[in-house]
């Protein structure tokens, strides 16, 4: 009997309260990290990571936090941010400034980069630049000076001024003036050249954060500095 409650202390001391909470927590987050971006999606939001300074409807935003529809990202010199939106990622590159709008996003001046498999648009003044037949694309829109740079790194690209549209072939390039209708010629192959290139720095600092997004947003759920800054009212 003596052999029987030793062996039964054994066995019980391990899953005492004190033992159990930390895996809980780890079990919590980690289900909260898999689960958040499902919830978003639905209520028509998406993720935002940002690296160096990055504003959201004028505060200024942290590493990681939740943006919404009308909600307009602003980045400095030498930052940048991702909207990470179901099936879509647009990389906001130094001195831009777009609005997030569920499937698309306005575009002020700036330079965005946009990864889709879910048709996500780009709207530049009297443009709409959109994925064309298929919905996945990657594409790149820089607006500087007065002048729209559109190109088509993977897939042909819809662009549209309200009036009439044209398809931009993959690896093609194409420049309009704000005040254009749909007449550019193209340029052949875009080979990424844009008007506003993203430093060494931000393109280090923003990769790394999208890389190792499921421990930083472990640390930061810990440490409490993810919060939500949008000002759009339910």
């Amino acid at each position: 009997m003596g052999f029987l409650c030793c062996n039964m202390a054994e066995f019980t001391t391990p899953t005492s309260e004190d033992t159990l909470r930390p895996q809980w927590e780890k079990v919590l987050v980690i289900g909260f990290i898999l689960f958040l971006p499902t919830f978003l999606f639905a209520a028509g939001s998406a993720m935002l990571t940002t690296a160096g300074h990055v504003m959201v409807n004028g505060s200024d935003s942290p590493s990681f936090s939740a943006v919404f529809i009308d909600d307009v990202i602003a980045t400095a010199s030498d930052s940048a941010s991702t909207i990470n939106a179901q099936g879509s990622m647009v990389l906001v590159q130094p001195n831009s400034s777009v609005q997030f709008k569920g499937n698309s996003v306005d575009m002020g001046n700036g330079d965005v980069l946009v990864t889709t498999s879910k048709g996500m648009a780009v709207k530049v003044g009297k443009f709409t630049i959109s994925p064309a037949a298929a919905q996945s694309a990657k594409f790149e829109v820089s607006h500087a000076a007065g002048m729209i740079v559109i190109s088509a790194r993977q897939g042909s690209l819809n662009i549209s001024d309200g009036k009439s549209s044209e398809v931009l072939p993959e690896g093609q390039q194409m420049t309009h003036s704000d005040s254009d209708q749909i007449s550019a010629k193209n340029r052949p192959p875009a080979s990424a050249t844009s008007a506003v290139h993203m430093s060494r720095t931000a393109a280090l600092a923003i990769g790394g954060v999208i890389a190792g997004g499921a421990t930083a947003a472990i640390l930061l759920t810990q440490t409490g500095s993810s919060h939500q800054l949008s000002n759009v009212q339910p």
